[in-house]
């Protein structure tokens, strides 16, 4: 079976602060209000801000567990995985659960290549029952199921996901990755329309996934008709190139 491309994890730095105070405050409201100008910054893509927001925050207060967390997506955003993992690190040992270190930390160490640590990770962040977006730490856990091959468990917890967030595009089209894995085509292409029906940038991607299941059902003209819609509304990308190479092997 050809390789798969599954759509990019979910990282969390949007997340919000409990209160918001003064400059004038003590120095934990101090360091509250760096956190989130380091935040700001952080959104924004202007990382050098961002850091040296949220290195102050922490000089203010050491146990700030939300300035760790964003130093550490700005680490990793950096370049500099090895010093995004120890500021995550310390986030979790001042974060009492919460979901969102977990969740990150799980994000680099995937990106490491370190699967087992990272779902680890993931799980450890479902445990945190006031997180309001579990449906986001369960795509990216049944991604990095697919990547290990255990396609039954990545099907029944993207499942999950699509259930808990129906408009979560990632999730669906990751689901229809683990049905198709899972040798349940007809599934796949279902949930593969419903991304085409529903969603927005991942559409194309899901017509070149219907593309190689109707490949490998043997309807080839039908998958020629999805490659052309592939190359018509994604031209010039990775995905067109790849219904570019498949529609070659169509030919007679």
């Amino acid at each position: 079976m050809s390789a798969r491309r599954f759509l990019p994890l979910i990282f969390v730095f949007s997340l919000a602060l409990p209160f918001m105070v003064g400059a004038r405050g003590s120095r934990k409201d101090r360091s509250v209000a760096r956190a989130e100008l380091g935040r700001a910054y952080l959104a924004e893509g202007s990382l050098e801000s961002a850091i040296g927001t949220l290195k102050e925050a922490i000089d203010l207060d050491h146990s700030n567990w939300v300035a760790w967390n964003f130093l550490g997506l700005a680490l990793a955003e950096k370049g500099k995985p090895e010093d995004a993992i120890k500021a995550l690190e310390t986030s979790i040992r001042h974060a009492d659960g919460r979901a969102e270190p977990h969740l990150n930390y799980g994000l680099i160490l995937f990106s490491q290549g370190q699967v087992e640590p990272a779902i680890a990770q993931y799980e450890l962040a479902l445990d945190d029952l006031t997180y309001r977006k579990p449906a986001y730490v369960l795509n990216n856990l049944g991604y990095a199921l697919i990547s290990k091959g255990d396609n039954d468990r990545a099907v029944t917890v993207l499942r999950e996901a699509v259930n808990r967030a129906p408009n979560l595009c990632p999730a669906r089209f990751n689901l229809g990755i683990a049905l198709q894995e899972s040798g349940k085509a007809r599934d796949a292409i279902k949930e593969f329309s419903d991304v085409i029906s529903t969603c927005g940038e991942e559409v194309p991607g899901a017509y070149l996934q219907i593309a190689r299941l109707e490949i490998e059902q043997g309807r080839t003209d039908q998958a020629a008709s999805y490659l052309e819609q592939v190359l018509a509304m994604a031209p010039d990308t990775e995905v067109s190139d790849a219904a570019r190479a498949l529609l070659v092997t169509l030919e007679p």
